[in-house]
């Protein structure tokens, strides 16, 4: 994830600069601003996902998924996947 969120920066950041030096007109284009938040609203993804979700069902192996899991890390867990399952489809 880390890897293929590193490149989407990347190559995202290159059309960004090409956009600057070659024609910045297209810097006000909406498609790109929907795009950039779209990129920066899945890289929280990925770091909640990491951080929160990731580690809460390792610590919930042998054990019912959400047991003794206080209700705001099941709300990330589940909004985290939801956001991750939306955003493949």
């Amino acid at each position: 994830m880390r890897i293929g969120l590193a490149l989407l920066w990347i190559s995202g950041l290159g059309f960004v600069i090409r956009y600057w030096f070659v024609d910045p007109n297209l810097l006000a284009n909406p498609k790109l601003h929907a795009k950039i938040a779209i990129v920066i609203l899945l890289t929280i993804n990925g770091v909640l996902i990491e951080m929160i979700a990731l580690p809460l069902m390792r610590a919930q192996r042998g054990n019912p998924l959400f047991f003794a899991v206080p209700n705001f890390h099941q709300c990330v867990v589940l909004v985290t996947g939801v956001v991750s399952a939306t955003s493949w489809y």
